[in-house]
């Protein structure tokens, strides 16, 4: 009975903490969306957006997460890994914009 409960409860928790994950990445990628459009000026990157994605070990009941995160260049919808892509400047802009989005989300 406890364990049941437990388990339920462990997956209730799991679902809501999913949620919030998924709908804080699109409220970051939408501040850096609009900040990156008013800020960069060149005709390269149309937007900037942070991508998760999520290795799991959910064996065992124990379920062991780690979430990989990267930052994609879009250019006409098309989305490219920033990394090793873009210039230093590029770089730094995108850390600074990405930053100024955490602080304000």
């Amino acid at each position: 009975m406890a364990v049941t409960d437990l388990d339920s409860y462990f997956k209730a928790l799991d679902s809501a903490l999913m949620n919030f994950h998924i709908r804080k990445i699109k409220e970051v990628n939408k501040i850096v969306q609009e900040l990156w459009q008013s800020i960069y000026r060149g005709a390269d990157i149309d937007t900037i957006e942070i991508v998760s994605g999520e290795e799991g070990d959910d064996t065992g009941g124990t379920a062991k997460r780690s979430y990989n995160y990267r930052v994609v260049m879009c250019k006409s919808d098309t989305p490219l890994e920033m990394r090793g892509r873009c210039s230093a400047g590029q770089c730094v802009l995108a850390g600074i914009v990405i930053r100024l989005a955490l602080a304000e989300s």
